[in-house]
């Protein structure tokens, strides 16, 4: 099968499922070439590793402008380049992972002498949509052949929105099996995170883009109001953004030696087998990958009870859930976690871990996909 996966940005959460998705299914035998934007804006950017793993695997990236910007223009320019890639390379089927590419591969492939099908997985509804855009894109979801969502609160989310329920189907998003292997040791954060944890400092993680979304300040607060006599701890920030701001917050806040911004991380995922606890108090998600892995690491998960994460916590049994935005509750879970013992610990870990390998493994969303690419293509 001929695949072109129609994306903005290979950045993030939806750039691994994408990057991870590709592998897959270029190692059971299919064809897939990707298509995403070119020009490049603050906080939206291709990840280099993803471009070099995709490379490796002489899997193309043909980069245009734009499936991003929703400039007419751009996006017919993006249409014409999408329509000569479909017929040249004889595509069966576009994957496409946001609204915008929806767009220009409907128009690219108006008008063939065949019907080439388009699903669309939403991997989350941004919080910053305009009105007049929060309407183009449900009417584009509306006009694709399959949307995917990756959790039960994002079906609910776009049939309440108007998007025709009968052509919504959830697919979870799948990780590997293991985390990839790297040498740590020229990593100097990794080496002071290990400092600190020999010297017997508990390390609460937390992995994301800094920002107003992943709402990482709650846990700035939330540090402030565990008191002293539940041991040293400190918080660790892995991910770019905006971490200047966050810093100052911290340093205001009067924790500013409690907490270590180590910036964008390649395989961050790496440094759950540092983190003690693993936190995400986000006020929007789609499927959380950061909490997945957390899950295949074995690492006690913290989150706030919003959709999407209340899909891959269960409160009590393979994690802990709090009320979003509440720093005085996400305190009581931390310390309460802080003081658990090891046989709790182990009972929740292994529960979450035997969620991981029945719900979200990458072998089971590829095979996922590919039913759906199967049935559209009939």
């Amino acid at each position: 099968m001929n695949i072109v996966m129609c994306a903005t940005f290979l950045q993030g959460g939806a750039g691994r499922v994408i990057y991870d998705l590709s592998n897959g299914l270029y190692r059971r035998g299919h064809r897939v070439l990707i298509f995403a934007s070119k020009t490049e804006y603050q906080g939206y950017e291709h990840y280099e590793e993803y471009l070099q793993g995709l490379e490796a695997q002489d899997i193309r990236v043909l980069l245009c402008d734009s499936t991003f910007k929703r400039d007419i223009y751009q996006n017919i320019n993006a249409s014409m380049a999408l329509r000569q890639l479909l017929i040249k390379e004889d595509i069966d089927v576009v994957h496409s992972h946001a609204a915008v590419p929806s767009m220009v591969a409907m128009i690219a492939r108006s008008g063939l002498n065949r019907y080439i099908p388009i699903l669309q997985t939403m991997h989350g509804w941004g919080t910053n949509k305009t009105p007049e855009q929060k309407k183009m894109d449900i009417f584009l979801l509306n006009c694709v052949d399959k949307v995917i969502t990756v959790s039960q609160g994002d079906f609910l989310l776009l049939e309440s929105l108007g998007v025709q329920a009968t052509n919504i189907k959830i697919i979870y998003n799948g990780i590997p099996d293991q985390c990839s292997n790297m040498p740590e040791y020229d990593d100097l954060d990794w080496q002071r995170l290990i400092s600190l944890k020999q010297s017997g400092v508990k390390i609460i993680g937390c992995i994301g883009t800094i920002g107003k979304r992943k709402n990482q300040a709650l846990l700035i607060s939330a540090l402030k109001k565990i008191p002293p006599d539940r041991g040293k701890v400190i918080a660790v920030f892995i991910g770019d953004g905006n971490i200047e701001k966050l810093c100052q917050f911290a340093n205001e806040t009067g924790v500013g030696d409690k907490v270590v911004f180590t910036g964008y991380k390649k395989e961050a995922s790496r440094f759950l087998k540092l983190i003690d606890i693993l936190v995400l108090p986000s006020v929007s998600e789609g499927l959380p990958l950061s909490l997945v892995e957390g899950m295949r690491e074995k690492v006690i998960r913290v989150g706030s009870n919003i959709p999407g994460i209340n899909e891959v916590i269960a409160d009590g049994e393979t994690g802990f859930l709090f009320p979003s935005g509440d720093a005085d509750s996400l305190a009581r879970v931390l310390i309460h976690v802080l003081e658990m013992d090891d046989a709790e610990k182990k009972r929740i870990i292994d529960k979450a871990y035997a969620d991981f390998k029945a719900r979200f493994t990458l072998d089971a969303m590829i095979i996922k996909y590919l039913d759906i690419y199967n049935k559209l293509r009939s």
